[in-house]
């Protein structure tokens, strides 16, 4: 018998249950049981590509994860980009939308300025929401404060 390849100890293998058969992967184990053991298996064909497999779960996952079947895509009203999760759009909203010059408000007159070299540890950071204009003191605020315009404005796909 030949010396196993380096990848082929770390690899894996399936098992036949039947007999002292070993296969790399179920694919080849599905065929293996079928063609030697005469035993059925259900097959789930993908109908966009050439990919089979024995459990309809897997080619669930198999169809939205290649073919964007069943996924629901939250688009950004902003740009083109779109999202499987709300929280990935949410993040994309807030480090592509989010006005980036970050504003302060002065604690003695009230009078929002932009931050450009000065560090006056006094004034408070602000976030301007895209949607509305608003301003908001915590990140996490701003996060919050986006997913209610997402939910007000119904957004998905």
């Amino acid at each position: 018998m030949s010396k196993p390849k380096q990848h082929d100890l770390k690899m894996n293998w399936f098992e036949c249950p039947y007999c002292d058969h070993k296969t790399k992967g179920k694919p080849s184990l599905r065929d293996h049981l079928s063609n030697s053991h005469k035993i059925s298996v259900t097959w789930y064909f993908c109908p966009h590509c050439d990919y089979k497999v024995m459990d309809e779960s897997s080619l669930k996952k198999h169809m939205d994860s290649n073919h964007d079947m069943g996924v629901e895509w939250y688009e950004c009203p902003f740009d083109s980009y779109k999202a499987r999760h709300r929280n990935n759009l949410v993040s994309h909203i807030t480090n592509k939308h989010v006005f980036t010059d970050v504003l302060y408000n002065c604690p003695s007159c009230g009078h929002r300025i932009k931050h450009i070299k000065a560090k006056i540890r006094d004034l408070k950071k602000m976030y301007l929401c895209p949607f509305c204009g608003v301003l908001i003191e915590e990140y996490d605020d701003l996060r919050r404060h986006i997913m209610s315009h997402l939910d007000e404005n119904n957004v998905s796909h």
